[in-house]
């Protein structure tokens, strides 16, 4: 069992969705627009001479940072915003997500703050003179998304800070473990994860090495439980179904003991076998990440267990919460 922090679940459509919407678009840098075909590989950069390295203001309007870095005690490699944008009733909403290198686990917390958070982010850019670095663009072409970062902050003053590079990182890794560290506690995010609760899980079924179900169950900031379902006929007679909604929380508390009690938490790796079905379940408990095949040598007993779990969540999915029953 390998612990992590933010690898917590395989990101739901919705949430996936979602970041992909937060970290395809620039965070305002103005980024100026290649005049001519550049090739793959091809990098172009900018520098606005015009753009100050010093800015009188610390009066923080809107800060957005996207950035790829991670490796700190309780960090992995991925794709971080952190975001703060000053509401009309004078306080600012913020935004903390993340996104892993393999686009596959993440999350997003959204909350409110005030002007002293404003203050300590803003002590953060100074502290590290991420100032400097205002008015530099660089592009890369024909690479994934994902590296390097995305800097744009706006002040009362008019004043502006912005850099951009989608190749390498720029930003100090002490400047994101500081900024990860403000936007972690205020988000919510350290909370959350303060538990040994299953709060998390990705179910997949393959048949003949295409998936026929799969399904992910995740406990949202609000506490509320969400499920998307997709299913396919193995035979392919009919169009693949997906579906998503809320669900009874004892959903997750009911695979938990299951899981429990059928010991699948003390699987060890086994020479690998060939089920007709092959099923992985991956489950996450706060920091830390169980995950669960059916290719390694698991016991019968287990196996149908596992195979049980598709029933169980089509049955909550549908209303019909088994621990009313």
């Amino acid at each position: 069992m390998k612990r992590f922090l933010h690898r917590m679940f395989r990101v739901i459509p919705t949430l996936l969705a979602g970041a992909a919407v937060l970290f395809s678009s620039c965070a305002g840098s103005g980024a100026p627009q290649p005049t001519h075909a550049v090739p793959d590989g091809g990098r172009e950069t900018h520098t606005d001479s015009n753009a100050p390295k010093q800015i009188a203001s610390d009066d923080l309007i809107r800060f957005t940072l996207e950035v790829y870095d991670g490796d700190t005690e309780d960090t992995e490699y991925g794709k971080y915003e952190f975001s703060l944008t000053e509401a009309e009733d004078g306080g600012f909403r913020g935004v903390f997500s993340f996104l892993d290198s393999q686009q596959t686990f993440g999350n997003t917390f959204e909350f409110e703050a005030d002007g002293d958070f404003a203050a300590e982010v803003q002590k953060v850019i100074r502290a590290y003179d991420l100032i400097s670095l205002n008015g530099t663009w660089a592009q890369t072409h024909g690479i994934p998304e994902g590296a390097g970062y995305d800097l744009y902050a706006a002040y009362r003053s008019g004043e502006t800070l912005s850099s951009r590079d989608n190749a390498s990182n720029a930003i100090p890794h002490e400047a994101f473990a500081a900024f990860y560290n403000l936007f972690y506690t205020a988000s919510g995010a350290k909370t959350y994860y303060a538990t040994d609760r299953l709060q998390n899980l990705r179910y997949t079924v393959y048949q003949d090495g295409v998936t026929v179900f799969s399904a992910s169950v995740s406990t949202l900031q609000d506490g509320t439980v969400s499920w998307t379902i997709y299913e396919k006929d193995p035979g392919g007679e009919t169009q693949p179904v997906s579906s998503s909604g809320t669900c009874d929380p004892a959903l997750l508390n009911e695979i938990s003991q299951l899981c429990e009690t059928i010991g699948l938490y003390q699987i060890e790796e086994y020479p690998r076998t060939s089920p007709a079905q092959y099923v992985t379940l991956d489950m996450a408990f706060g920091k830390r990440t169980v995950t669960v095949r059916n290719n390694n040598g698991i016991s019968e007993a287990q196996n149908d267990a596992l195979l049980s779990l598709r029933g169980i969540i089509k049955q909550y999915a549908a209303g019909q919460s088994r621990a009313a029953d």
